[in-house]
């Protein structure tokens, strides 16, 4: 059977262990990371199918990697959510948008604001970036 996907790192292992034989080859880190972005699809789609918490840690899992490999660490990543969800809240009240009326411009400019102080630009969340401390520019 051919697969052509990223795999967790025990599973040539765990493959080799049930008397079955594979092929492997490692990535670079930007072609694993290709490979992750489509592995968070694969995951996504499994745990729309089968609704299992099991495969919510599928995706924590990829996200975390692909965090470490774009130069975030998870503290970081959590702490992005934490600002974020201090400045534009959570999803805890089970709200659903049905339209706005208003500056259509307003949602596009906010996607593209990040902080260019650091190598790899950061999101920024209210202006300020929640890393650095410094203003976004647009």
């Amino acid at each position: 059977m051919v697969y052509k996907k990223a795999i967790r790192d025990k599973i040539p292992e765990i493959i080799e262990e049930s008397g079955h034989s594979c092929n492997v080859k490692p990535l670079s880190d930007s072609e694993f990371l290709v490979e992750l972005e489509k592995k968070l699809i694969e995951e996504l789609r499994e745990y729309q199918e089968s609704k299992s918490i099991e495969e919510l840690v599928d995706i924590m899992e990829v996200i975390q990697r692909i965090s470490e490999l774009k130069g975030t660490s998870i503290e970081d990543l959590e702490n992005l959510r934490k600002a974020k969800a201090e400045k534009r809240g959570t999803f805890e009240k089970n709200l659903f948008l049905i339209d706005s009326k208003g500056n259509d411009d307003f949602e596009n400019k906010r996607r593209f604001m990040r902080c260019y102080g650091h190598p790899i630009p950061k999101p920024v969340i209210g202006g300020i970036c929640s890393e650095c401390g410094g203003k976004s520019t647009v």
